[in-house]
């Protein structure tokens, strides 16, 4: 049995700063007519902005979840993914 360290790992970091990022982000839409962008930019700026900002959150999720997380368990009950293990 494997000691595991108590320690926040690179993972958990990078998950925190994509969190971070993803709800910061957004912050730039009310500055950006202040700096001079027309109306289109801003609006275009606006539709990738809600995209992306829900995209880090679920990837921030992804990359932060803990190792060795019971997925495999998961996958292995589904019918969907056939069990090669047991197939050799």
């Amino acid at each position: 049995m494997a000691i595991e360290s108590s320690h926040a790992g690179w993972r958990t970091w990078l998950g925190l700063a994509l969190f971070v990022v993803s709800i910061g982000w957004p912050v730039l839409i009310p500055i950006l007519p202040m700096l001079g962008a027309s109306a289109t930019v801003t609006a275009s700026f606006s539709g990738v902005m809600i995209v992306l900002a829900d995209l880090m959150l679920l990837l921030g999720a992804a990359v932060a979840g803990k190792e060795g997380s019971p997925k495999k368990a998961f996958l292995d009950r589904t019918w969907i993914l056939p069990d090669v293990e047991k197939a050799k």
